[in-house]
């Protein structure tokens, strides 16, 4: 009979891994908006005109926006290792307990067998 602890638990869900661009656009939102990838293509038509000390501000506030990026990815994706790790941690102890009850199966009837001769 399984331990009713064991049960209480809540196995970890499927880690979701989305692609290199929904990962910059989701963390970039936050910290530039104008630099996600549906923003970037409009950016000379919306800026085409600034004048140039005012094109070397955003250009700085850019420059500052991808340092942002960069932690927050590095965070992002630290948190996502450790999920892939304990969703896989979790899928192999799923793995094992299955291949144990097998075992216990192919045992009883094997004693059975023998037992039985």
């Amino acid at each position: 009979m399984s331990d009713p602890q064991q049960t209480a638990v809540e196995p970890p869900t499927k880690p979701v891994i989305p692609s290199g661009q929904e990962i910059f656009d989701m963390i970039m939102k936050d910290i530039e908006p104008d630099l996600i990838s549906t923003n970037v293509n409009t950016l000379e038509e919306q800026y085409g005109t600034e004048p140039e000390e005012q094109k070397k501000a955003r250009l700085e506030k850019y420059k500052l926006a991808f340092a942002e990026y960069d932690k927050r990815y590095k965070e992002y994706m630290d948190n996502l290792t450790k999920d892939v790790a304990e969703y896989t941690k979790n899928e192999m102890k799923k793995i094992e307990v299955k291949n144990k009850e097998k075992e216990k199966d192919v045992l009883a009837d094997l004693e059975a067998s023998i037992m039985s001769s």
